[in-house]
């Protein structure tokens, strides 16, 4: 008998500190927020913000409409509490993500173009910065270019942002943009057939997803050259795409640089295959093959750089398989692209890239003034 007495007691108090337990505290204890949710593609996630922003009734995504929407929208907050309210950003201010774009215009206006961020510019040397107004803020902002007459051209899509529903850094690309007015007004750059050059789908394999190198002619002042995830093209202002080159296949453009004079061009092709042009880009010759005096087979990737001063003396970065690509060093040339050396051998001492993302990060310049000295 007392043995079920000291049972039902010991249940008794059991629950009574369960109970305890389980109220509700006053203070509040943290516990982070589990997530069983996989990640999903970036198919999955475009057609989500297609969803978002179609128009409902033709189901297509209208930028003009929504950046009319947006400046509703901010019309009709700043004065829903009666009296307008003027607002000061006070941050963070750290929203443009890395910086793969630079465009010096003149001494006092600069662009900068960011891979998650948009377009800013700064109209004082550098010393303050705006978000360029009109300009999707979202865009990926691969490469810049002004040509001769003055018009400024901005690609967005670059390959190498590791595009991806799964906490990639980048996105495809909105097109090719264009402004005749230094950057106060923006437009979509238009083909040979006088439509708009954008991707015609949300899609990575769709034409101009990706838009990874723009460069102006120095020969002409109407003229650029547009790589692309399809190819390399030059583009005339008012005449659109001219065909690929003599020499070229019909495959992804990740890398081009042209010479002061217009004469060198050079590319990098397909699965990074190096082409040079030595006649001004009518016709192209491979430089990556199994010879001494050629670029290496089997690369991640290749940037090129040409001397300013000298057409000569063009450089090359390549990477090779790796984590993300892995920085095997850098090729020179003397004689306009068409033979290489190997000039800088990484070793374990000298080896920049430890963490292996050359794919990921990669640039390369000539110092102005010294031909043989390369950054």
């Amino acid at each position: 008998m007392k043995k079920k007495h000291l049972l039902l007691l010991a249940s008794t108090l059991v629950l009574m500190i369960s109970g305890i337990l389980l109220m509700p505290s006053q203070e509040s204890i943290y516990q982070p927020r589990k997530s069983f949710s996989s990640g999903s593609d970036y198919y999955g996630a475009a057609e989500y913000y297609t969803m978002m922003k179609a128009n409902p009734e033709t189901g297509e995504i209208d930028g003009d409409l929504i950046k009319q929407i947006e400046y509703a929208a901010r019309e009709y907050n700043s004065v829903k509490g009666g009296d307008a309210i003027e607002w000061d950003e006070v941050g963070p201010d750290n929203i443009g993500g890395r910086t793969r774009a630079i465009l010096v215009v003149n001494d006092d206006l600069i662009f900068a173009g960011s891979v998650s961020g948009g377009l800013f510019k700064t109209a004082n040397k550098g010393n303050t910065w705006e978000r360029v107004p009109g300009f999707d803020k979202n865009y990926a902002v691969s490469s810049m270019a002004v040509l001769g007459n003055g018009h400024l051209y901005v690609a967005t899509g670059s390959t190498h942002e590791l595009v991806g529903g799964n906490g990639g850094s980048g996105s495809i690309g909105g097109g090719l943009f264009v402004s005749t007015d230094n950057g106060e007004t923006w437009d979509y750059a238009k083909d040979e057939n006088g439509d708009d050059i954008k991707p015609s789908s949300i899609s990575m394999s769709a034409t101009y997803s990706f838009i990874d190198k723009i460069v102006a002619d120095p020969t002409q002042d109407n003229k650029l050259w547009v790589g692309y995830n399809k190819a390399l093209k030059p583009y005339v202002e008012g005449q659109g795409f001219g065909p690929v080159p003599d020499g070229l296949p019909s495959s992804k453009c990740e890398d081009v640089e042209i010479s002061s004079d217009g004469q060198v061009i050079i590319a990098s092709i397909g699965s990074s295959d190096g082409y040079v042009s030595n006649d001004g880009g009518e016709s192209f010759v491979k430089v990556t093959g199994s010879a001494d005096d050629m670029l290496p087979n089997g690369l991640e990737r290749l940037e090129f750089a040409i001397s300013p001063d000298d057409p000569n003396y063009v450089y090359a970065a390549t990477v090779i398989p790796g984590r993300i690509g892995k920085f095997d060093g850098v090729y020179a040339s003397t004689d306009k692209g068409n033979t290489w050396e190997k000039v800088f051998i990484v070793t374990e001492n000298t080896d920049p890239d430890p963490g292996e993302q050359g794919f990921y990060d990669l640039a390369l310049s000539v110092i102005p003034g010294n031909k043989d000295a390369y950054i």
